[in-house]
């Protein structure tokens, strides 16, 4: 852990809780922790090992899990997860190539739901939805594209909602592999919405049952 000597009163406690247990601290010149973590630290960084969920130990819960398709941006994976975590979601999965990691801007954006909901990385989202299938799950992938919009499923009933990349969408493989297809309805000429907020809409929608 580092902490500056202009951090505010706050950071220097939590600097001194951490001697205390043992953690090492070290002093960092001012500006120090904003430019190790990449976002701004308010005078204070550790360096911490995230640890993420496996599949098989959320499967099994019933409810909602968000599988994301190929999200980059931090900041749109921080907002789903916060959303997720709000609307009592399982878990939210995430690849583990080629898409946004779990990092410090990420648990910054999601106000902390990062490290209070199961956050899943796996190999293969495609592989992932087929076990979330046969075990059970509604498989729905978010498309503008296709014919019937989302719908609330009955009460009680085990979602995966899939939500495809900023741009692209889903992908093929992917949406091949989702039990069913469905867009959120859209009056306006702009034809998409941002990543985060449509996973939002679609997430409370399919949470009404629950909630």
């Amino acid at each position: 852990m580092v902490v500056e000597d202009s951090a505010p009163k706050r950071a220097l406690a939590i600097a001194e809780r951490a001697r205390r247990a043992g953690i090492p601290v070290d002093k960092a010149h001012e500006g120090e922790c904003d430019r190790l973590t990449g976002v701004e630290a308010s005078g204070i960084a550790a360096e911490v090992t995230f640890h993420y969920a496996e599949l098989v130990e959320v499967r099994g819960a019933g409810g909602l899990i968000v599988l994301l398709d190929g999200v980059e941006d931090p900041h749109n994976l921080g907002a789903v997860v916060r959303t997720a975590e709000a609307a009592g979601a399982v878990a939210v999965v995430i690849p583990a190539r080629r898409a946004a990691q779990v990092t410090a801007a990420v648990v910054r954006v999601s106000a902390g739901a990062a490290l209070a909901l199961p956050v899943v990385r796996v190999a293969n989202i495609g592989q992932a939805v087929e076990t979330l299938g046969r075990a059970g799950y509604r498989t729905v992938g978010l498309d503008q594209e296709a014919e019937k919009p989302l719908e609330t499923g009955p009460k009680g009933e085990a979602t995966a909602l899939v939500v495809g990349a900023e741009g692209a969408g889903l992908s093929r493989l992917v949406a091949a592999r989702c039990q069913e297809l469905a867009r959120l309805p859209m009056a306006g000429r702009v034809g998409s919405l941002n990543a985060s907020v449509a996973a939002g809409i679609a997430i409370y929608k399919l949470s009404e049952n629950r909630l």
